[in-house]
């Protein structure tokens, strides 16, 4: 018995039977979402307190703190992936020598040992390569966002009216 989907029956039995329940009147719907929004306006208006010169000084002072920590965020993480490049490529290097080494005393074993290893550093090199790229990319554009933030007046203007 379980093999058989009885819901497509169920579905049109349902449909026959309660057709009410499967038709959306719009003309209800729209009225509906126009008390909603009536209600949410009215709430606004009664809940809206204008912001006064503390609370804007607040608010910008957090946003300008938001963005310049992400900057300093975004830079270490650069640095960072920077650094796993540089140590990549340094271990890359050495694993290049190794394998000139091995050739030379005709250590096969060791050979193959060397080629897997950088094959391996060549892949995880390539995909840090990437990462490295994007978090520059992201850095300079956490940077850009401190340097075109446009209320450093609004602030100053701000500390010197509350003061």
């Amino acid at each position: 018995m379980s093999e058989h989907n009885y819901a497509g029956l169920l579905f049109k039995h349902n449909l026959e039977t309660q057709p009410e329940v499967f038709t959306i009147n719009s003309e209800e719907l729209d009225a509906k979402l126009k008390q909603g929004r009536e209600a949410r306006q009215k709430l606004d208006a009664v809940n809206h307190v204008p912001e006064g010169p503390a609370k804007e000084l607040a608010r910008l002072r957090r946003e300008l703190f938001c963005l310049t920590e992400r900057a300093k965020s975004t830079e270490t993480y650069c640095c960072n992936k920077a650094g796993e490049v540089k140590l990549l490529e340094r271990r890359l290097t050495e694993a290049i020598k190794q394998k000139k080494v091995a050739v030379a005393d005709g250590n096969e074993r060791a050979e193959r040992n060397c080629e897997h290893a950088i094959k391996q550093l060549e892949v995880e090199l390539v995909d840090v390569e990437k990462e490295c790229q994007r978090a520059r990319r992201v850095s300079a554009g956490a940077a850009a966002d401190l340097k075109q933030w446009s209320h450093y007046a609004r602030v100053e203007e701000l500390q010197k009216e509350i003061a």
